[in-house]
């Protein structure tokens, strides 16, 4: 488990200080590209729209530095606020979401924590934070009985994909 929390903190710390200083740069060499009257995005990935195998976003701004997301995927849906260090939607940010992971029979867990988002120009991003546990099914329990132990009552969020500004 240590070993897992160490990869997860050195990744979460390798993609801010990427941030940082991909942020220097662009204020030393302003992107070609507008980068702030985007008013909307979709994030298509792996563990985006709430968890999901394969899953999508949609982010829409509300006022200036602040916006919600809706996203759903293959067993998965999730919404959150988000709010944008910088103008406009292309860049990192903090988000507040609740994720559900599962449907029907094959609910699983329910989740609501803080995450960051990593965005860079080029549309690549990264999630990672942490959850509470809301909420877990019979299906779920029955899972972490197989590995011989309880249910956590926080666990890892993230997510990597690609996001696709709406003009």
């Amino acid at each position: 488990m240590k070993k897992y929390f160490l990869f997860y903190l050195l990744l979460f710390v390798t993609f801010t200080v990427s941030g940082q200083i991909t942020s220097v740069a662009h204020k030393q060499h302003p992107p070609d590209r507008d980068t702030s009257d985007k008013i909307a995005i979709i994030t298509i990935g792996i563990l985006q729209g709430g968890g999901s195998l394969i899953g999508a976003d949609l982010e829409v701004t509300i006022i200036d530095g602040i916006a919600i997301q809706v996203g759903a995927g293959l067993v998965g849906l999730g919404m959150g606020i988000n709010y944008h260090y910088k103008p406009g939607l292309r860049n990192s940010f903090i988000s507040l979401s609740y994720w559900h992971q599962g449907s029907g029979t094959s609910f699983i867990q329910s989740v609501f924590g803080p995450t960051f988002v990593f965005r860079h120009l080029n549309g690549f991003t990264a999630q990672i934070g942490i959850g509470k546990l809301l909420e877990i099914s019979e299906l779920g329990r029955n899972a972490y009985k197989k590995l011989n132990t309880n249910p956590p009552n926080v666990i890892l969020l993230y997510s990597v994909g690609w996001y696709f500004p709406i003009k």
